[in-house]
């Protein structure tokens, strides 16, 4: 799981850091200034991903915000469909939003 990757397998995905049930306060304590949330339609956890972003945007946080959800496919997609155009167009996402930071 990248969210595994991403914390070195230290956080699980009930963590505070990307729990969407967590209170306002605790998501306005986020220590970024930067969020991007990036998902799939057919995604297992689609709908996590959806209130982990609205959780995030009504929290009253101070924060940039991204959400990017890709239409047709499924969970990291892009690993196996690297060439295709939804794939090049997400990881397009990814390196702006890196790239800015």
């Amino acid at each position: 799981m990248t969210w595994d990757f991403v914390c070195g397998g230290k956080f699980g995905i009930d963590h505070p850091y990307i729990n969407p049930m967590v209170s306002a306060e605790e998501w306005r304590q986020l220590g970024s200034r930067r969020v991007l949330v990036t998902t799939t339609e057919q995604c297992w956890f689609v709908e996590r991903a959806r209130a982990y972003a609205e959780g995030i945007n009504k929290c009253g946080w101070e924060g940039e915000l991204q959400f990017y959800e890709t239409k047709g496919e499924a969970h990291v997609f892009f690993l196996l469909k690297h060439g295709s155009d939804n794939a090049v167009k997400e990881l397009a996402v990814v390196a702006d939003f890196v790239r800015r930071s």
